[in-house]
């Protein structure tokens, strides 16, 4: 978990998984790699033009606390997945 759950002040960036996310709503959930979920809105989806997720994609993000649990902020993908490379290739 983050520093800043801990108290520390200092928010460390966390690494994981989409689980989910609905583009047409424009939310879904990130798994940390230490197994914690955390809500991510596409607001807080760093990158140009239309902001989408897709499931099993690799992230980083900063875990913040909110009033429904944890919220992911900063959200970056780290690397795509080669079957989702193909399909964006073939399109």
């Amino acid at each position: 978990m983050s520093s800043a759950a801990e108290g520390s002040g200092v928010v460390d960036v966390e690494t994981g998984v989409v689980l989910w996310f609905d583009s047409a709503k424009g939310y879904g959930f990130v798994e940390s790699d230490s197994g914690d979920s955390a809500f991510v809105h596409h607001r807080n989806i760093k990158m140009d033009g239309y902001r989408n997720l897709c499931e099993g994609d690799r992230v980083s993000f900063y875990m913040m606390p909110s009033a429904k649990g944890w919220s992911a902020q900063s959200v970056e993908v780290l690397d795509v997945p080669l079957t989702q490379s193909i399909d964006l290739l073939e399109q």
